[in-house]
C-alpha cells in the first residue's frame, strides 16, 4: 500500500468510513475497484475478498455501470464495478473460477499491442520493460506472468464481460510530447480490439492511473475517442461525475476485510480531493 494512503487509513479511521455510507445510504454510490495480475499464490485471498465484498455490497455489470455513470439507471444503494488493468492471462482464470460462480461481470482493460505476442521471451521483454517499466529483467517475470490472447478475450466476451483498451504499449501519456504517438497509444488501442474483436470498445483505462500520467491534451483525446475513460483517482462515481474523469479504487489483497471495506466505502477519498479536481480540469477546453 501507499504510503500516503497508510497515513490515511491511521487518518480516517473505519467508522467514518461507515458514517460516510449511512449519509449517502439514500442516494448511493458507485465505486469502481482496480485489479492486476492476481497471481496463483494470491487466488485465495481474492476469491476470500470477493465472497466478502458480495456480502456487503452489490456487484453491477459493466452495462449496468455505465448506465449509472449517465444517469439512465439510479445510483441507489452500495455498488461496485470490477476492472482488472493489463491483460495477463491470471485474469481469465480469475473470471473463470471465480467470477462465474458468483455472477460478476468485470470490465477488463487489454494493452493491445500485448494481446498479440506469442514467442515467450518477446511476452517477458514486453512485460518487464512496459508492464513493469525496466524495473525487472525479462528473466525475473514469473512464469505464470503472461498476456491473454485473442481466444482469451473472446471467451470473456462470451461470459457476459466487457473488454476496454488500456494503450497499445502501456505508455505513460504524459511523456509523450508527439501528437501521433499519442493517438496511436490512444485511439489505436480501441481501433486494434475492435477490429480483432469485432465489437465496439467505448472504455479506455490510462496506464498507471496517477495524476502525474496525464495530461489535458491526452486526456480530452481519450474522451473524444471513448465514452468512458477511466482514472486511478480514487473517489465515488454518480451521474454528476465527468465521464471522461471517472474515479476508482486500487484494493490491495494484502490486508484483511476492514481495510477492504474502508477503501470502498470511500474511506480514502478525502485525500483525492484536489487530483479530483484537477483531473476534472483537464477537460476543459481552452
Amino acid at each position: 500500500m501507499p504510503v500516503r494512503d497508510l497515513l490515511g487509513l491511521l487518518g480516517y479511521p473505519l467508522r467514518w468510513a461507515r458514517l460516510a455510507k449511512s449519509l449517502v445510504s439514500d442516494r448511493g454510490f458507485l465505486h469502481v475497484l482496480i485489479y492486476h495480475d492476481i497471481p496463483p499464490g494470491q487466488r485465495d485471498a481474492f476469491a476470500a475478498q470477493i465472497c466478502f465484498s458480495s456480502r456487503e455490497y452489490n456487484f453491477v455489470s459493466p452495462k449496468t455501470a455505465k448506465l449509472m455513470l449517465l444517469g439512465e439507471v439510479p445510483v441507489t444503494g452500495a455498488n461496485l464495478l470490477l476492472t482488472f488493468d493489463d491483460g495477463l492471462r491470471s485474469n481469465r482464470a480469475i473470471a473463470d473460477d471465480i467470477l462465474r460462480p458468483a455472477g460478476i461481470q468485470a470490465l477488463f482493460f487489454v494493452v493491445s499491442d500485448l494481446v498479440g505476442i506469442r514467442d515467450r521471451a518477446q511476452q517477458k521483454a514486453f512485460i518487464a520493460d512496459r508492464l513493469m517499466c525496466g524495473n525487472i529483467g525479462a528473466g525475473e517475470v514469473a512464469d505464470d506472468v503472461a498476456p491473454m490472447g485473442w481466444d482469451d478475450l473472446r471467451h470473456l466476451l462470451q461470459q457476459g464481460h466487457s473488454i476496454g483498451a488500456h494503450t497499445r504499449t502501456h505508455a505513460r501519456l504524459s511523456s509523450i510530447a508527439d501528437q501521433q504517438e499519442l493517438e496511436r497509444e490512444i485511439v489505436g488501442s480501441g481501433d486494434e480490439l475492435s477490429a480483432n474483436l469485432q465489437i465496439p470498445i467505448d472504455c479506455f483505462a490510462y496506464p498507471f492511473g496517477d495524476i502525474g500520467s496525464i495530461g489535458p491534451e491526452a486526456l480530452q483525446m481519450a474522451a473524444a475517442r471513448y465514452r468512458f475513460v477511466f482514472s486511478g483517482i480514487r473517489g465515488g462515481n454518480g451521474p454528476a461525475i465527468p465521464t471522461g474523469a471517472i474515479r476508482r479504487e486500487a484494493v490491495s489483497l494484502e490486508l484483511g476485510p476492514a481495510y477492504c471495506r474502508f477503501v470502498m466505502e470511500g474511506g480514502l477519498s478525502p485525500l483525492y480531493l484536489a487530483k479530483r479536481k484537477r483531473l476534472d480540469s483537464f477537460l476543459e477546453v481552452a
